[in-house]
């Protein structure tokens, strides 16, 4: 009682920022969005385009774009330069098995066989009998380590624990996700008053891509949403929307999920913006590369000046 769970949408949460910069008594606000919070930058542009200052876009998704339609490639993409990385770094030895391949074994391996977690405790106080680690769980936990390009050795290390099928691991793992803190019951409102894909689309990709995109649960919005109620809304609260002034739009090379590509309808929606790869970079590289919050922290001091990209061997500007 209280709340309605329509109200739990991209147009809404913009709708929050309006009111906040309100309060705060700011005529107009420099934004500094990354991943989802680029859905919500193009939503606010709805709302209040005039009261944006400088705007950066990292990790940017186009606000009509249906995320799950390139998982699996992207994925794949990710592993491979991921594998790739550790040879060089001397940590793997090339001609072995790669990281893509290790991962297409074990999830029809856990599928096959999952592996039970005898007196798993959810949380203080709660205690579940057991639960069941499948494929799909697997290609989750490999996932969530592609966001950090450092993170190569670390996905060597986790698929060697999970070819070992190791308990101690997965038990720790599942009890971090149980840390109280975040709201998965806004998480599917949100996504699914957004563009997801249909039954027909998922069952496309899962026939091109069986195994991972199966596990990736790309059709998981199709089928969840119409039966928790959650449909879509009208197409107004996901239309594009043009901004003619100056923008900043930055991705990864090794983005797992957002790579440049996948902002290229922003360039011709944004005419002016600036679009840069950062090498090196992961998702969401202005959080966690120093060159790349270096050239963020140089754009918002002067949003008209030429972008310099620190990031590259020699320093280059950017329209």
């Amino acid at each position: 009682a209280g709340f309605t769970i329509d109200a739990y949408n991209t147009t809404e949460n913009a709708a929050d920022v309006a009111t906040l910069r309100v309060a705060l008594g700011l005529e107009t606000m420099d934004i500094w969005a990354v991943s989802y919070g680029t859905i919500l930058a193009q939503a606010y542009m709805h709302i209040e385009p005039d009261a944006i200052g400088a705007l950066v876009l990292d990790a940017a998704v186009p606000i009509d774009h249906v995320l799950a339609s390139g998982l699996a490639e992207n994925m794949r993409r990710t592993l491979d330069l991921y594998w790739h990385d550790c040879i060089a770094a001397g940590e793997c030895v090339d001609g072995t098995i790669s990281y893509e391949d290790r991962l297409l074994d074990l999830i029809p391996a856990y599928d096959r066989s999952p592996l039970r977690l005898i007196g798993f405790s959810p949380e203080p106080d709660v205690v579940v009998t057991y639960v069941y680690v499948t494929g799909q769980d697997l290609a989750q936990i490999v996932f969530s380590l592609l966001y950090t390009p450092t993170n190569y050795s670390q996905v060597e290390r986790l698929l060697g624990l999970l070819e070992r099928r190791s308990t101690s691991f997965l038990r720790s793992h599942y009890q971090r996700l149980a840390i109280p803190g975040f709201s998965f019951g806004m998480h599917y409102a949100v996504n699914c008053r957004g563009p997801f894909l249909d039954a027909d689309a998922a069952a496309a990709q899962i026939a091109q891509d069986p195994i991972l995109a199966r596990a990736l649960s790309v059709g998981f919005y199709g089928e969840f949403c119409p039966v928790s109620g959650l449909t879509q809304p009208v197409a107004s609260e996901n239309d594009p929307v043009a901004y003619p002034r100056r923008v900043l739009v930055i991705s990864g090379d090794r983005d797992p999920i957002t790579p440049l590509s996948l902002a290229d309808p922003l360039r011709e929606r944004f005419p002016a913006a600036g679009f840069l790869e950062i090498r090196g970079g992961g998702h969401g590289p202005s959080r966690e590369v120093p060159c790349a919050q270096e050239i963020v922290r140089a754009y918002f001091a002067d949003p008209n000046a030429p972008v310099i990209d620190y990031c590259s061997p020699i320093f280059a500007s950017s329209d």
